[in-house]
């Protein structure tokens, strides 16, 4: 049984990036060269090739956006628990009199 090796992403990307940069050399002598098979060292290409043309689908989301995406949705929370607080008062208000 073969084991399978993992490779990081900066090894993938840095393989895609000497296939994009290959001059003469084939994708077969690159994969060869790097120890890994030339159907896998295409499809990283290709994934890589849609993270580029598409990064919003790809990206990771860093902290900062991860952070905004929460205060938004707490601000949203915020207005419409005001939007109730300021009906509730109008109708007590109506009640009181």
């Amino acid at each position: 049984m073969v084991k399978r090796r993992k490779h990081s992403e900066e090894f993938k990307i840095e393989a895609v990036r000497l296939l994009l940069n290959r001059g003469d050399r084939t994708i077969t002598e690159i994969a060869e060269n790097l120890g890994v098979n030339p159907n896998q060292l295409q499809r990283w290409r290709v994934r890589y090739e849609k993270a580029v043309l598409n990064p919003s689908q790809h990206v990771r989301e860093t902290a900062e956006e991860a952070e905004i995406r929460r205060l938004k949705k707490e601000v949203d929370q915020l207005r419409m628990e005001r939007e109730i607080l300021k009906k509730a008062a109008t109708f007590f208000a109506k009640e009181s009199r």
